[in-house]
């Protein structure tokens, strides 16, 4: 039945989660349920380490390509294009991991400072709650 709640009219819903629409859920049952359901957050993907992208920006396409290349200027002998392409890796995959890890880090601090809020009816008031504590059957406005 979780799957089809989208599919439910509103009363229906009200219904099955034993609320009272009016005066919306006790602060008592809002608790309860929080216990009983965990709190209402998104389970994100850790963050990368550095490890984790440099290694991204090692294996990229545009490196596979320039190692072929460098390869192929390896079996030819061709020093100078030997060095310049090895160059030109390195300065890829450095720039790339610079830019990706400081993007890495600076999601993270924005998740960190991010303090989503709903307003919801609890108690028949009408409040502004913390999301991770919002619970099946909460009125949201």
């Amino acid at each position: 039945m979780r799957e089809t709640w989208h599919c439910l009219s509103s009363e229906d819903v009200i219904k099955m989660l034993k609320v009272n629409y009016s005066t919306g859920l006790l602060a008592a049952e809002a608790t309860e349920r929080l216990v009983q359901n965990g709190p209402n957050v998104l389970f994100a993907a850790s963050s990368l380490s550095w490890v984790q992208v440099l290694i991204s920006n090692l294996l990229n396409p545009m490196n596979f390509i320039l190692l072929v290349a460098l390869i192929i200027s390896c079996a030819f002998q061709d020093w100078p294009d030997v060095g310049v392409l090895a160059i030109v890796i390195f300065t890829n995959t450095l720039i790339g991991f610079k830019q990706e890890y400081s993007s890495e880090k600076t999601i993270e601090a924005l998740k960190k400072l991010s303090s989503p809020v709903a307003k919801v009816k609890r108690d028949g008031i009408v409040d502004i709650i913390a999301c991770p504590t919002v619970v099946p059957g909460t009125i949201l406005y």
